[in-house]
């Protein structure tokens, strides 16, 4: 028998009882999970919308939100700007969400500019600071023969 069997059958009776001790007193629930969205982020939305694409900016614009929340889901309806189509869920806890997918929204007219475009979203955040929503949306405008990139942020309170 080695001189460190002991000392080894003394160090599993150790971790045995600390792995023993550690499950101990758990109520089996496990991990409470993230915090919920705050419920302010809920109700009417009114600001200003900025659309802008890799070629310029538009002059802003007044928008609206429309929000409601359901533990740590916020569905978004008024998305698109305009036509004020549009809706998706986005997730997160506490004053953010995020939503990642696709959301193409009606065509928009841009009479000087061209015959239509298409926009596109693929990512979008919003954050809640005291009384005021900041959301942003980037993905892709589509018209007259290209494709730029594209942001549209929003502004507002209720």
């Amino acid at each position: 028998m080695s001189r460190f069997s002991g000392a080894m059958r003394a160090n599993v009776g150790v971790v045995a009882a600390l792995l023993l001790a550690a499950c101990g007193g758990s109520d089996g629930g496990g991990d409470p999970g993230p915090e919920p969205l705050n419920p302010a982020f809920g109700g009417t939305w009114s600001g200003t919308v900025v659309l802008s694409f890799q070629s310029g900016t538009f002059e802003p614009y007044p928008g609206t939100l429309a929000i409601t929340v359901s533990g740590n889901t916020a569905t978004v309806s008024l998305v698109c700007p305009i036509t004020a189509a549009g809706s998706l869920e986005a997730h997160g806890s506490g004053n953010s969400v995020s939503w990642d997918g696709t959301l193409v929204c009606p065509p928009l007219v841009f009479p000087t500019i061209c015959d239509y475009v298409v926009l596109t979203y693929r990512h979008a955040t919003a954050t809640l600071s005291g009384g005021t929503l900041t959301a942003i949306a980037t993905g892709n405008g589509t018209g007259c023969g290209r494709t730029e990139s594209m942001t549209v942020t929003f502004l507002g309170t209720k």
